[in-house]
Order: structure tokens, then sequence, then C-alpha cells
């Protein structure tokens, strides 16, 4: 484990609790902003299956609780709904499908790599640290341009996969109407014990910008996690444990 940190730091129940609410403050908006996206995507997947929305049921991706999904356009990681095909095994997350669907598809051009150290799962949940790899991972661009054009949709929004098989079909990798269950809880708690009533902080620049306000891999706390033109949330604020 790290040297030099304090793992029997004591921290009071109000100290617990106040933070508990700036965590619910903070992260609710975005919450919703997942939830709303997923819901338009089912809403268009109803109209597509022909059935009411109650009836979309996305199919299980099955992925391995070790196994992580990237877009296979802009490379961000999908961690719930997305859209595959049966039989190139392509992963499109919703952002892409939306922008398919307008036709203005936005196109990785570079290779998104970086240098991960896999310490285990055990490590993540204050476990013991093995080294599994060091391997530099690395996602390799494709033919971008050649993927832009052949990935179309039509009038009723159905996407068709570019490698000419079939369409991209809505698959989920957390249980089913897991967000909304979620924003819905986080909402409830809320509202019952004025959880989001808490004096606002001063919001000070991420450390993983520059002065500019911009960001890039010259920063040692950046993790460069998509690659979209003209978006400043394709890296993510990534420090080590001692900062």
């Amino acid at each position: 484990k790290m040297e030099g940190i304090n793992s029997n730091l004591e921290v009071s129940k109000d100290e617990q609790i106040q933070c508990s609410k700036y965590i619910v403050q903070r992260l609710l908006p975005y919450l919703k902003e997942i939830n709303d996206e997923q819901i338009s995507e089912m809403e268009v997947e109803a109209k597509i299956s022909g059935v009411e929305f109650e009836k979309v049921k996305p199919q299980d991706a099955k992925c391995s609780p070790d196994e992580r999904l990237y877009c296979d356009n802009c490379r961000t990681a999908i961690f719930d709904l997305h859209r595959s095909c049966w039989s190139c095994k392509s992963d499109i997350c919703l952002t892409c499908s939306v922008e398919i669907r307008k036709g203005k598809l936005q196109t990785c051009h570079e290779d998104v790599s970086w240098n991960y150290i896999n310490r285990g799962p055990d490590y993540l949940h204050g476990g013991e640290e093995e080294i599994v790899s060091t391997t530099d991972y690395r996602l390799e661009s494709i033919d971008g341009l050649k993927h832009q054009s052949m990935w179309k949709a039509n009038e009723a929004g159905i996407i068709t996969c570019y490698c000419g098989a079939g369409d991209l079909k809505l698959k989920r990798i957390l249980p089913d109407g897991w967000v909304s269950d979620l924003v819905k809880r986080v909402e409830e708690t809320a509202e019952a014990k004025r959880l989001l009533d808490v004096p606002e902080m001063v919001m000070e620049l991420c450390p993983c910008f520059t002065s500019q306000g911009h960001t890039g891999m010259d920063n040692n706390k950046s993790l460069k996690a998509a690659c979209r033109e003209g978006s400043e949330d394709n890296y993510l604020y990534c420090p080590s444990v001692t900062d």
C-alpha cells in the first residue's frame, strides 16, 4: 500500500454527514444528465421497436466484472447503455449514436494511450496491492473516416453498423433501470433529509486545467479518457493518492 497515508484517520459523524451532503450536491446534476440521456435513447428504441416506453428492455451485454468497454468511435468509457453490433462486436456510446442520427459524427483521429498500472481489484477497495500489469494501454485509432462514412441511420433512427452485418442493438451493463432508480432514491433522500441544503463553496478551477483553462497530456494529474474534437472533457482528473 502507499506509504505516508494515514489509514487510521478519524472522521467525526458531523464531518461524514457534511461530506455526504457535498457528494450528493455535486453528483446529482450529473446523474440526472446521464439519466436524461438514457431516457432519450430508450424513447428512440421504443419508436424503433414499435412498443411503449415501459416495455423497452435493453439486452444484457453480459460483461465480466473486470471487462472494460470503450466506444469504438470516440474512445470514451462505456459503463451502461450503449449500442452494439452482434457481428463485429463494435460498441458505440449514446453520444455518438445521437451524432450519427444527426449526421454530425465526430471521429477520433489519434491513438489514445496511457500508462496504467493495474494493481488488481482488491487494491481499489483497500486490499493488498498486486501488480497485474504495467503495460501501456493503447486504443489504436481505427480508420475513423471510413467508419464515419459507413455508420448510417435511417429516418426511424435505426443505426446500421459499418461492417454491414446489421443494426446496432441497444444493450446495458448495469441492471435494468439502475440509473433511474438511483436518481429517484437520491432525490427522495435529499428531499426528506434536506441533504442539498449545504453552503455553496467557491468553485476553484480544477487542478487538471492550466491557467488558460485548458488541459492536456502534459499535465501529470490528467488521464485521457476520450477523444472528442472541440471538447474540454476528454480528460479525467487523476491525481496520485498523496495529492
